[in-house]
């Protein structure tokens, strides 16, 4: 098997061809690849032509020649061994490109066409195009100074599409992925000339199993924003594949959850808050508010889908293997038999279709090795040293714009009621108020023998619960959270709670403690 690379500048100048000693091509899904190149340390064409930032088209002549893959070289390590000498060539494939364009300040995406979004991002980047797959919906998200790479990872992530490199030489697809890629991979040991020559057979040469239990989860708080200057689903009108729920937490507020019924019934409850902090309204208004609730939802109920069972995952090195594209699935046909005192016992028998999370070439003068990393369902295992590499190229694109903050405020009223004049107390929400998360009403009897039966309106709906009653025993105050209940379809403007009196007359002291959820920065 022969292994050569083409040598490109920046600029698609070609600079030359290279021989090489061997070569590898990673694929992942939704996110970047990488090549490697080992050559002579003595070819001079290879000293002359390979060089950082250089770009490189890899090819074998087995069985005719074939494109390997195409990365930017980025590091050359010296290996000097007992065999002989070689400079190793690593770098990312085309993908790159991507992490090096940049989304800049402000860019916008209010309520637009998830397609739109994604044509917008990718056409950021000079001479790459997409490739559309079963993509539906809106989105509203604002990126600022951000890589197209981690804009569109963002964007998938918050809908539960996938990319991946591919098919043109600048080119992503986008969106559902999981089309079968037709190939199946077995452990046939004794396979006659019909099997050896089918193409869409792959015989196993190792296997790995892991299941993993680590990450289920079946019940979710989802909140867009940080803390207490959040967003959740209470404003989403989303409803499938998940009804949202309204519980209680431990301090009696109201919390909107999606839960996963048949999991629970399999595994208990496991709980856990989804935090999405790079998720804000892009305008401060009501319209803003719904559509960033329901980019929350569909965040939740994806990554609920995908957290609500047990992933078995496995690692497999085969041998007679076509090449297979990552988010395509094949299926997996294992048969493991042992003999125990003399009995044929099967401990494995696995008949399933499985997601390509990542696919490894190796490709010597000796032939080619492929291990592919497949799953049950389209997330991979948790890997420490890819969470570290997380964290350190800072997968977040947390946003500078419009951020989320708390503020809190404090009005008071002493009214007289009576049955033909009720007590009101007002607040006026300013223009960039995106939610009122919490707002305390206190009302304060001044005597005893006042007002005894009252209820409640706020901004002219009549509050659920109540009346409240005041027995000649009773204590004259109560508290009441009615956060939940603004009638906030137009968040600017005057907000009024009216406390009728049923019974009864005399003054009344009226105290509103209000958390509202402010988009902007004082």
């Amino acid at each position: 098997m022969r292994i050569w690379a083409e040598v490109y500048l920046a600029n698609g100048a070609m600079v030359g061809m290279v021989n090489g000693i061997s070569a590898g091509v990673t694929r992942r899904l939704d996110g970047a690849g990488e090549i490697e190149l080992a050559v002579p340390v003595t070819d001079p064409a290879a000293v002359n032509h390979l060089g950082v930032g250089r770009i490189v088209h890899l090819y074998t002549d087995t069985p005719a020649k074939r494109l390997i893959g195409r990365g930017i070289l980025l590091r050359q390590t010296l290996k000097i061994a007992a065999e002989g000498e070689q400079v190793q060539w690593r770098g990312m494939d085309l993908l790159e490109e991507l992490r090096r364009a940049n989304t800049l300040r402000g860019l916008i995406f209010n309520n637009v066409p998830i397609e739109q979004a994604v044509r917008t991002l990718v056409g950021c980047a000079a001479g790459w195009s997409v490739l559309i797959q079963g993509v539906s919906g809106n989105t509203s998200l604002r990126f600022d100074g951000v890589s197209i790479l981690k804009a569109l990872n963002s964007l998938r992530d918050k809908h539960g599409y996938h990319f991946r490199l591919g098919p043109g030489e600048r080119q992503i697809t986008f969106g559902t992925l999981g089309a079968t890629s037709g190939l199946r991979v077995t452990n046939v040991r004794r396979a006659d000339r019909g099997l050896l020559n089918n193409a869409d057979v792959a015989l196993i040469d190792r296997l790995e199993l892991v299941r993993d239990g680590f990450e289920v989860v079946n019940w979710i708080e989802p909140i867009a924003g940080n803390h207490d200057a959040a967003l959740t689903l209470k404003y989403s009108d989303k409803a499938s594949p998940y009804v949202p729920y309204a519980e209680n937490d431990r301090t009696g507020r109201a919390i909107y959850i999606l839960r996963d019924e048949a999991s629970i019934a399999q595994y208990g409850q496991i709980q856990t808050v989804l935090l999405a902090d790079d998720l804000v309204p892009v305008e401060p208004t009501s319209a803003g508010r719904l559509n960033t609730a329901n980019v929350l939802y569909d965040y939740a109920a994806a990554y609920l889908q995908r957290h609500a069972q047990a992933q078995t995952a496995y690692q497999i090195a085969a041998v007679k293997a076509r090449p297979v594209q990552v988010g395509e699935k094949i299926r997996l046909v294992y048969r493991g038999e042992v003999t125990q005192n003399g009995v044929r016992v099967r401990y494995a028998d696995v008949d399933t279709d499985l997601w390509v999370l990542k696919s490894i070439e190796r490709y010597t003068v000796n032939g080619q090795a492929t291990a592919w990393e497949v799953a049950t369902v389209d997330i991979a295992p948790s890997d420490p040293a890819e969470l570290i590499a997380g964290v350190v190229e800072g997968q977040k694109s947390r946003q500078i714009g419009v951020p989320l903050r708390v503020d809190r405020r404090e009005i008071s009223a002493t009214p007289t009621v009576n049955k033909s004049t009720p007590g009101t107390i007002s607040f006026e929400a300013r223009s960039t108020t995106v939610d009122v998360a919490a707002c305390k009403l206190t009302v304060t009897r001044q005597n005893a023998s006042g007002p005894g039966t009252l209820s409640i309106t706020i901004d002219g709906v009549a509050y659920p619960f109540g009346p409240y009653l005041w027995g000649v025993d009773a204590g004259n105050t109560f508290s009441v959270e009615l956060g939940d209940y603004f009638a906030l379809a137009a968040l600017e403007g005057t907000h009024t709670i009216e406390v009728a009196c049923l019974t009864g007359s005399g003054p009344l002291t009226l105290k509103v403690e209000l958390t509202e959820v402010i988009a902007g920065v004082r």
